[in-house]
């Protein structure tokens, strides 16, 4: 609501684990209980708007997600909590394999337009069914999100040297005379390499 009032057209959100799961789907106008959140894709300001989600964690104990045995009072925690319509809504809001279950990490891969983890092995570990139970059931929805090229490994930090290049036209790192680097650079590799004296 806030880059509505603001006037600001996101072409780009990127969201974080389970607690920004639900803005895709917000988004998409699954918020139906609430009038002045309805149909939010038809505002201009969210018309082109994309959504990648980053799962940093995917471990069932970090999900988020909350377990309900009872069909009715899942409905009613998704009704009154998350002001979503169940009825309408179910197949992108409850896994059918684990239905009683309530996880925010199922709605981001199932309404994202771009899932991203934190590697390409932590991607295929999640996508791997022998692991399915470690990733909370998700592998099956994380194959699928695969499969339509929609789910990527992202190297977790940035190229720091590299940025600091492209921003500057120069590092950091660059600073000082020749033997100072040449000497900052054999301490590291002492102290990562000990007892190996390569030439540099």
């Amino acid at each position: 609501l806030a880059a509505r009032e603001m006037n600001i057209h996101p072409s780009i959100i990127q969201t974080n684990e389970w607690a920004t799961a639900f803005v895709k789907s917000y988004l998409e106008g699954l918020e139906r209980i609430d009038p002045a959140l309805s149909n939010l894709s038809s505002y201009p300001h969210f018309a082109e708007t994309k959504v990648m989600h980053i799962l940093h964690n995917m471990h069932y104990a970090y999900q988020g997600g909350i377990e309900e045995k009872n069909r009715f009072y899942r409905d009613l925690m998704i009704s009154s909590n998350l002001g979503i319509d169940p009825r309408m809504d179910e197949e992108v809001l409850v896994d059918p394999s684990n239905w009683d279950k309530i996880s925010p990490a199922y709605i981001a891969i199932r309404t994202s337009d771009l899932l991203a983890t934190v590697s390409e092995g932590y991607r295929d570990r999640s996508i791997d069914l022998r692991f399915n139970t470690e990733f909370g059931g998700l592998s099956g929805a994380l194959r699928w999100k695969h499969s339509v090229g929609a789910y990527t490994g992202i190297l977790n930090g940035f190229d720091l040297v590299g940025w600091q290049r492209r921003l500057f036209g120069f590092s950091f790192f660059q600073f000082g005379h020749e033997s100072e680097r040449r000497e900052r650079f054999r301490k590291l590799q002492q102290d990562f390499f000990p007892g190996q004296n390569q030439k540099l």
